[in-house]
């Protein structure tokens, strides 16, 4: 990413970067730079990947970091299985956990109703750790939280 590359090029080189970090356990420390400056320059350039655009410094030294490291880099597949299970659900209406034999789970107020899915979601889950789980998941050396949907965080 020498000179003046275009955004596009950026962000091609971000996305096989990112696309490594299953396997490279620091890989998200060394990509924020570039992330930062393509952000930045789709801004000014209303969106257009062909714009050109300049790297900061540290955009220029983080890939340095991958020419260095990615042939000594790894990352464990899995932690083992997990000592806590939070299971949680969430709607429109209102949000629901339960921990081992202990649950929770409320309505929205009419302000939080307006919120996105996706906002709720992560609210949601401030609320069950937080009245559910909180003090043994603090103990536990790895939790698994399992959505509605299957996805597992």
């Amino acid at each position: 990413m020498k000179g003046t590359p275009t955004i596009r090029d950026v962000a091609r080189v971000i996305g096989k970067i990112i696309s490594s970090f299953p396997g490279v356990i620091y890989g998200p420390l060394y990509y924020r730079s570039p992330e930062h400056d393509k952000t930045s320059a789709l801004k000014q350039c209303k969106g257009a990947f062909d714009c050109r655009m300049q790297l900061s410094d540290g955009s220029s030294q983080e890939p340095k970091w991958w020419i260095n490291n990615i042939e000594r880099s790894s990352n464990v597949v899995s932690h083992g299985h997990p000592s806590t299970t939070l299971t949680t659900d969430t709607s429109h209406t209102g949000w629901g956990a339960v921990y081992e034999e202990t649950s929770t789970g409320g309505s929205w107020s009419d302000h939080e109703k307006s919120f996105l899915i996706n906002e709720l979601l992560t609210y949601h889950y401030g609320k069950g750790l937080g009245y559910s789980a909180i003090n043994t998941a603090r103990s536990a050396l790895s939790a698994l939280i399992t959505l509605k949907d299957k996805t597992t965080v």
